[in-house]
C-alpha cells in the first residue's frame, strides 16, 4: 500500500528528475546553438590541407640554434682525443662542400676538416642568424641564404650519408686516428 510519506518521495525524486532533464535538455540546446554559429573552420582538414611541421634536424626544436652533434663519442678524455683524433670521413666532403659554397672556416686549409672546424660552421650560423623563434621555421636550406644555408645544404648532403652508404659514395670508414687526406 502506498502511503502519503511514500508519495512525497516519489514527487521529489520526480521534480528532481524532471530539472535534471530539463538542463540537460538546455545544454544541448546551447551546444548546438553555438555550433550552429561558428564557422566551418571545424571541418577535418582533408590531407593535402594538413600543414607541414617545420623541422630541421640541424636545429634544436626546443631553442632554435642550430647544432652539430659531437661525431667523437668515445669514452675518453679531451687530451686523449686530441691525441688520438677521429676523423669522420663525411667531414671531408662536407668541408670542401663548405668552401665550394665560399665559407672555409679551416685556418689552415692543409688540414682536413675537424670537429672543431665542423664547431666553427654552426657557431657561425648561430651568429649570423641570432633569431631563435625564426629559426624554429626553418625547414630547408632554401630557407635561408649565407654561411646557414650553406651549412644546412652541405650537412643534408654529406653528414647524413648512413655508415652503410659511405662506399657507394666513394667514401670508406676511418679508423680513430687515421688522418684523412685535407
Amino acid at each position: 500500500m502506498f502511503t502519503r510519506k511514500s508519495l512525497g518521495g516519489d514527487r521529489r525524486r520526480s521534480l528532481w528528475l524532471a530539472l535534471v532533464a530539463a538542463g540537460t535538455l538546455a545544454g544541448v540546446v546551447a551546444s548546438v546553438a553555438i555550433a550552429v554559429g561558428q564557422d566551418d573552420d571545424l571541418r577535418p582538414l582533408r590531407p593535402e590541407e594538413v600543414p607541414t611541421p617545420v623541422y630541421n634536424r640541424w636545429i634544436v626544436p626546443a631553442v632554435g640554434v642550430f647544432r652539430a652533434y659531437e661525431w667523437d663519442d668515445r669514452a675518453l678524455s679531451s687530451e686523449a682525443k686530441a691525441a688520438n683524433p677521429w676523423y669522420d670521413t663525411r667531414w671531408r666532403p662536407f668541408g670542401h662542400c663548405m668552401a665550394d659554397a665560399g665559407y672555409e672556416v679551416r685556418t689552415d686549409p692543409g688540414k682536413p676538416f675537424s670537429q672543431r672546424d665542423l664547431d666553427e660552421v654552426v657557431r657561425l650560423a648561430n651568429a649570423e642568424r641570432p633569431d631563435r623563434s625564426a629559426n624554429l621555421r626553418i625547414s630547408t636550406a632554401g630557407d635561408v641564404d649565407g654561411i646557414a644555408a650553406a651549412f644546412l645544404s652541405c650537412a643534408d648532403q654529406f653528414l647524413t650519408i648512413a655508415y652503410e652508404d659511405l662506399g657507394s659514395r666513394g667514401l670508406r670508414y676511418l679508423n680513430p686516428g687515421e688522418i684523412p687526406e685535407p
